[in-house]
């Protein structure tokens, strides 16, 4: 009951085109606060299955008018209202995601390359500039949202799995929704998509440090200037001097 918003995505959709979002409070589901209210009273067992089942039951029977009335598509040019929206799912199929229950949420996206020696190389890392709700327009090199070494250690983790058990070699992109846990003090970090290409993030990036002769370091989260580039300036210098 802590997440007060969802978002639906019709599955083969591209960026924010297949995407809505449901918001679940402020009277628009209305057993939302009878939820809360029943997540407490259980406390600890509340995530067992025999502890939901009547809430459950409550739920489904409200579902189809709550997505009738609430659910609101990103894209309008594409589907101008929950009825398109929901007749596209049916035809195509959705996913459900919840989205965080924080004050700060940012997005991030990770480029890697899988060796055939099972080794995982972090290309870069770059935070995601959106124009509107869930449309990236553009990236910011390095990323600044998450720690950096906790970036790296949940990459590697992420691609040494996709390396043993899948066979998978080749670039890949990771995209995270990244917040804080304020209580902890503690980043949280959802991996959101996975894409196998030569992504535009990663061209960007491979472009950004040619001009500016640097390399990235990913455990540091910082780009370094490379010490062949400083040569020639130093020597330009010097001779003026």
């Amino acid at each position: 009951p802590t997440i007060t918003r969802w978002l639906v995505k019709i599955n083969d959709e591209v960026k924010a085109r297949g995407i809505a979002y449901l918001d679940v409070v402020g009277g628009n589901l209305p057993s939302y606060d009878w939820l809360v209210r029943e997540a407490k009273r259980f406390g600890d067992k509340w995530s067992r299955p025999w502890a939901q089942e009547t809430a459950l039951n409550r739920i489904e029977l409200e579902v189809p008018d709550f997505l009738a009335l609430f659910l609101t598509p990103v894209s309008t040019l594409i589907y101008p209202d929950a009825r398109a929206f929901l007749f596209a799912v049916t035809e195509r199929g959705a996913i459900v995601q919840a989205t965080p229950a924080s004050s700060s949420v940012t997005r991030v996206t990770v480029d890697m390359l899988l060796t055939p020696t099972g080794a995982v190389e972090i290309q870069c890392a770059t935070d995601q500039i959106l124009s509107a709700p869930f449309q990236c327009t553009g990236y910011s090199l390095p990323q600044t949202s998450v720690k950096p070494y906790t970036l790296y250690k949940t990459c590697q983790k992420i691609g040494k799995e996709l390396c043993r058990r899948k066979g998978v070699m080749g670039y890949c992109t990771v995209d995270f929704v990244a917040s804080v846990d304020e209580e902890k003090d503690e980043d949280i970090l959802w991996a959101t998509d996975l894409k196998f290409q030569y992504s535009n993030s990663m061209s960007l990036a491979c472009i950004a440090m040619y001009m500016s002769a640097t390399s990235f370091h990913p455990k540091t989260g910082c780009l370094r200037l490379k010490k062949a580039a400083l040569l020639p300036k130093l020597k330009r210098i010097a001779t003026r001097e």
